[in-house]
């Protein structure tokens, strides 16, 4: 797609300033961690260390986001017979500990000269979520998600200035080859412990939760981590699905007649990650996800 070959890292990222870059040092734990992810309305941050670099030179070891730290505290403790204690516990590891748990998060530094295309289509289009971007002294700048491509994106399909986005947005997920297939989904009477446990296992990083006539009720994703502490996580965890997706907002859903340009709204605005397509029951046929908005933009007119 021409206009994601023709724009550079650089000319999307607003805010290419080191004091807005949220970060987290190699040794801070996981309950500061996550009271910085509320405040500042994230789900991932680089990890900075100094350890083991000649000269004392702070620099990027990696990142950690809520799907490695739900693998963290949740593997490490669910069959454990003091779970509960040994989940608290898991709140004073640090972030070091928990750098890709989830092994879904893998550390691809980028260059802010490195254009979209290639970011798309050889990371983003891979289920990829973000990248650190560095500058030209190896200095990590700022972070490129999967959801800045996406507003983008949204940018240019709303204003028609790329004639290619612009019809590409027009198009509805049916006229893009969406295919009904399985939606990975858990019933509401469900744990939350078992839910997040189901997710591991599927690598995936949210679930649907349905009720006992399988229309989906609400969504459960690492994300929802970001409410935890130490003190109530034990609590949250073993609570139903159904009860626990009472607390939140309701899950995205859409048709096969909806347009990509809908979706990606969606996306953007309400800052979620996933939307299910229903049928007319309200039964989830299906999931369009941030990673398949990416592999669409790279293999313009379809969405598989």
């Amino acid at each position: 797609m021409e206009i994601l070959k023709r724009t550079k890292v650089a000319d999307i990222a607003l805010q290419y300033k080191y004091s807005a870059l949220v970060t987290l040092d190699y040794n801070e734990i996981i309950s500061d961690a996550l009271l910085k992810f509320v405040q500042f309305g994230i789900l991932s941050a680089p990890v900075l260390s100094d350890r083991g670099i000649e000269g004392g030179r702070i620099t990027c070891i990696g990142s950690v986001d809520v799907l490695d730290l739900v693998c963290f505290l949740v593997a490490d403790t669910k069959h454990s017979p003091d779970w509960r204690e040994k989940l608290k516990q898991g709140f004073k590891k640090t972030v070091f500990d928990a750098l890709n748990a989830s092994t879904q998060n893998p550390f691809y530094p980028v260059q802010a000269g490195t254009n979209l295309e290639d970011i798309v289509l050889h990371l983003f289009q891979k289920g990829v979520h973000r990248v650190p971007v560095f500058d030209d002294e190896m200095n990590i700048a700022t972070i490129l998600a999967q959801s800045d491509i996406a507003a983008f994106v949204l940018q240019n399909m709303q204003e028609g200035t790329d004639r290619e986005l612009f019809e590409l947005g027009s198009k509805t997920l049916f006229e893009l080859g969406f295919v009904p297939g399985l939606v990975l989904s858990v019933k509401k009477e469900v744990s939350v412990m078992n839910t997040f446990d189901y997710m591991m296992g599927s690598k995936v990083s949210g679930v649907a939760v349905v009720n006992d006539y399988g229309q989906i009720i609400g969504n459960i994703s690492a994300s929802d981590l970001k409410g935890f502490t130490a003190e109530n996580a034990a609590q949250y965890l073993e609570m139903t699905a159904g009860d626990f997706v009472k607390r939140q907002m309701m899950a995205i859903s859409v048709k096969k007649s909806t347009s990509l340009r809908s979706v990606c709204s969606l996306f953007v605005n309400l800052h979620i990650h996933r939307v299910y397509v229903i049928d007319e029951e309200h039964k989830p046929i299906g999931v369009v996800s941030m990673t398949d908005l990416m592999k669409i933009l790279s293999r313009p007119g379809r969405i598989v």
